[in-house]
């Protein structure tokens, strides 16, 4: 897996979230998997160290449908994220794309996320199809890693359970990707089934996922 984040947004969501078991299993994270990425150009030059490795691409930023704003003066437009993860080295379609952030899954005539999650070697993405404000979006994609890695759930049926359980804002979360998409992490930590009550309903932000100046 491989995170790539706005580091201010993703610090302020974090620091709203209440649930101890939620925060730890975020830290879990940093240390199976590394402090997230946040410039585009260590996205690129990790991207094409270990490519052939990643099971999953993780964005957490502002965005828009053609762009994904992961700091202050640093945006990448659809077209250089096609171009930084177009890899001929993979052979099968292992890695997922998700990107967490306003309206990534609309079309926009500069082209649409569809064309990166496409590439060689992935199985498509999960995105959203409008605004979403940051703390649930942040809790939402902690519970779908969660589902996935400590549960061995599949895709779909993670996502089946966080549209049941955290209607009517999950929502706002479209898959454009295979299912049967499968990351076992049996050593990740549990998050307390209390903690889990619906993300809809109280503290979801105070701020959206937008990126700034719209598209």
């Amino acid at each position: 897996m491989l995170r790539v984040i706005h580091p201010a947004v993703f610090e302020k969501a974090r620091n709203d979230i209440k649930s101890t078991s939620e925060k730890n299993f975020i830290d879990w994270l940093d240390a199976r998997y590394g402090i997230p990425l946040s410039t585009e150009s260590s996205l690129k030059q990790t991207w094409r160290a270990n490519a052939a490795n990643t099971g999953l691409l993780y964005f957490y930023c502002h965005a828009s449908a053609a762009k994904l704003a992961i700091g202050v003066n640093d945006s990448i437009p659809v077209h250089r994220l096609f171009l930084h993860l177009s890899d001929p080295k993979r052979k099968a379609p292992e890695c997922l794309l998700l990107i967490n952030g306003c309206r990534t899954a609309v079309g926009d005539p500069r082209g649409s996320f569809m064309l990166p999650a496409s590439t060689q070697g992935l199985c498509g993405f999960v995105g959203t199809e409008t605004d979403v404000p940051d703390v649930f979006a942040l809790r939402f994609s902690t519970s779908l890693l969660h589902l996935l890695f400590q549960r061995g759930k599949t895709l779909g049926e993670a996502m089946h359970c966080l549209y049941r359980d955290h209607f009517p804002l999950s929502l706002v979360y479209a898959v454009y990707a295979h299912r049967n998409f499968r990351m076992s992490q049996p050593e990740a930590p549990d998050i307390d089934e209390k903690t889990r009550a619906n993300f809809s309903i109280g503290a979801i932000g105070t701020r959206w996922l937008e990126a700034l100046h719209g598209n």
